[in-house]
């Protein structure tokens, strides 16, 4: 079975950390939507977002890079977009590992409070985003971050999503 990990949670909190690190150890390959993001400002020169060029770059991308069948790391939210892509990808006989991040509101705000570029809508909205993933699909979740793990998350993200892929 092809494999994919995948991410459950708010801006800032340490999404892309645990991509680029499980990418690091084991050799997967990273989509990243902030990546692309940088790449639609720098090619439309804008300071906003060009959502319908990104979203075009970013479905064309990913329609691809399943097609192509190989192992790889989703680096953004799935929280809004689980409901289509699950099966999608489960059509194209992908295995997934969901990381989800759990944390307090007050950890989420401290985490936020670094973070360099705006978020496009509020702290609350993407809050409640989670919290429907959350309802909806918990079941799919296989490691989840929280307060208490959160400073182990980068060895813990590593040694489930290994023993994962060695099954």
């Amino acid at each position: 079975m092809k494999k994919v990990v995948l991410f459950a949670g708010m801006p800032a909190v340490g999404k892309s950390s645990i991509a680029n690190h499980l990418s690091w150890k084991l050799g997967l390959a990273v989509f990243s939507s902030n990546i692309l993001r940088s790449e639609v400002h720098q090619d439309t020169h804008d300071r906003e977002l060009d959502i319908e060029e990104f979203n075009r770059r970013r479905d064309a991308r990913f329609k691809e890079l399943v097609e192509s069948g190989q192992d790889f790391i989703l680096d953004a939210s799935i929280d809004r977009t689980w409901p289509e892509m699950k099966p999608k990808l489960e059509d194209a006989g992908y295995e997934f590992f969901i990381i989800s991040f759990d944390l307090s509101d007050e950890s989420t705000d401290k985490l936020v409070s670094t973070y360099p570029v705006s978020w496009g809508k509020p702290p609350k909205e993407y809050r409640a985003d989670h919290q429907n993933f959350l309802n909806d699909f918990a079941n799919d979740v296989k490691l989840t971050i929280t307060d208490e793990n959160y400073s182990t998350r980068l060895d813990d993200a590593l040694n489930s999503v290994k023993t994962w892929l060695e099954k």
